[in-house]
């Protein structure tokens, strides 16, 4: 049975255009991958197409593409909920570790064949026009095969068990999407450790782990030696492919073939048995309404659904959480803020707003892509777009108030960002801010370029184009 499913997953995938999409975007990048990678480096006498090389950067492409990851390994469940086919799925005989296992095989040799673009790039790479023969050593296929197999599946391993499982459980795409972001601040916080070799086992993309395994290599021994496959290298792919496994387990022994939920059954409230009357007799007399349509109504139209798109998403943990990913990312990437050649120089209002601004605009673009996407299809996914249009609110209204709702929370992130930039001045003594730096390096040169975005991410995300 397992098989069936497997095979559905796996037509259903191939006829879609975004696989395709994903696996060309993946082979564009990878033919710049090298230079993209390491743009600044001196690679000295290393080739570009050495086995390190070439390992570092497939893993360094694979950690940025873990959102392609998410987005094909976290839905095969949560599609079923989507389009209402979850319980006619679940009333015929079959059995959880088939229906699992089919959803799950059939996205991950999907998602392999996705990102064999990474290889097939690399190799076309070397073929480039613009390429410089002196910078190659001849062409071997294994050195690109050897990195592939060694350093990017086990990581799409263990990525796809993460994001399969908590698809599963959770059945919330934003909660998948998040996934991705963790994963790349948990490489972020592998950094601060002191332990070297507890870094590169614990580092995902291995990139950390590549640098140990090979730093008393020479530069002939970097050039022709493939990527080893004992020591710190073994004890990595070991340690993040157990992962994997434990998470699919544990979420084998989670996942129910049922469409509620134990703990909604249990929330429900249990009937007294007590016969309750079906009409309700209104004794005092309803009072004649007069709706008005003018202008003062429809500022507070404006102003009131604005401030509840915001309240909704500053409720969901999925902001919260990519909200956090962005603070510790910032935070350790401040502690070296400021050190040139040893040397610690002031924590100036300059230097912090450079920093801020260069890590936050792409949290910023994440919860733009993100919830842009949510807002205007909120009603249709809670099943209340025939309701929500039938209202008489005019429809100016309801798309300014969602795009000023997604303003707002731009302006309480930067808000709260120029604060933690004046908390870390204050920690580290320095005492001369500068509130118009801040001020001008937020919102007079991203807020802008967000509101810009925001406005065609809203265009294209509109329901009536659909």
């Amino acid at each position: 049975m397992w098989y069936e499913v497997f095979n559905f997953e796996l037509k259903y995938r191939l006829k879609r255009p975004d696989t395709y999409l994903f696996f060309l975007f993946l082979l564009l990048f990878a033919l710049f991958g090298v230079e993209f990678v390491f743009q600044g480096i001196d690679l000295g006498l290393v080739k570009k197409n050495a086995p390190l090389v070439i390992a570092k950067s497939m893993g360094a492409i694979t950690g940025l593409s873990m959102l392609i990851a998410s987005m094909i390994m976290g839905v095969p469940i949560l599609r079923d909920f989507q389009y209402d086919t979850a319980s006619l799925i679940y009333v015929n005989p079959i059995s959880k570790k088939d229906y699992l296992l089919g959803r799950y095989l059939g996205s991950l040799v999907v998602l392999i064949f996705i990102f064999s673009g990474l290889l097939l790039g690399m190799i076309l790479g070397e073929y480039m026009p613009w390429v410089d023969p002196n910078e190659y050593l001849p062409f071997r296929l294994v050195n690109y095969l050897q990195p592939f197999c060694w350093v990017t599946l086990p990581t799409l391993f263990f990525g796809a068990s993460i994001f399969f499982v908590t698809g599963a459980l959770s059945k919330k795409l934003m909660v998948v999407y998040t996934q991705g972001i963790a994963i790349f601040v948990i490489f972020m916080l592998t950094k601060a450790i002191t332990n070297e070799t507890l870094q590169a086992i614990l580092d995902p993309f291995s990139l950390t782990t590549l640098t140990k395994a090979c730093e008393h290599w020479t530069v002939d021994e970097r050039n022709t030696l493939l990527i080893p496959n004992t020591g710190v290298m073994l004890y990595n792919k070991l340690f993040w492919i157990l992962l994997g496994f434990a998470s699919l387990a544990f979420g084998y022994s989670k996942f129910q073939l049922n469409v509620v939920s134990a703990k909604a059954s249990k929330n429900k409230p249990k009937q007294t048995g007590k016969a309750t009357p079906s009409l309700v007799q209104f004794n005092a007399d309803l009072h004649a309404t007069t709706p008005v349509y003018h202008f003062q109504a429809q500022f507070n139209q404006l102003f009131l659904n604005a401030w509840f798109h915001t309240y909704s998403i500053l409720k969901q943990s999925s902001f919260w959480a990519i909200v956090l990913c962005s603070f510790i990312i910032i935070i350790i990437n401040s502690v070296n803020l400021g050190t040139i050649y040893g040397v610690d120089s002031y924590p100036t209002t300059f230097l912090i707003i450079e920093e801020l601004q260069e890590m936050s605009i792409y949290f910023f673009i994440i919860i733009l892509v993100f919830y842009s996407g949510e807002i205007m299809w909120k009603e249709k996914e809670a099943k209340l777009n025939l309701i929500y249009d039938a209202t008489p609110l005019n429809s100016f209204v309801n798309l300014m108030s969602k795009y000023l709702g997604l303003l707002v929370i731009y302006a309480i992130l930067m808000f709260a960002l120029i604060g933690a930039g004046i908390l870390f001045q204050t920690l580290n003594g320095y005492f001369h801010y500068k509130l118009d730096v801040y001020f001008s390096g937020f919102f007079l040169e991203i807020f802008p370029f967000l509101a810009l975005y925001t406005f065609a991410a809203l265009f294209f995300s509109s329901p009536d184009r659909a």
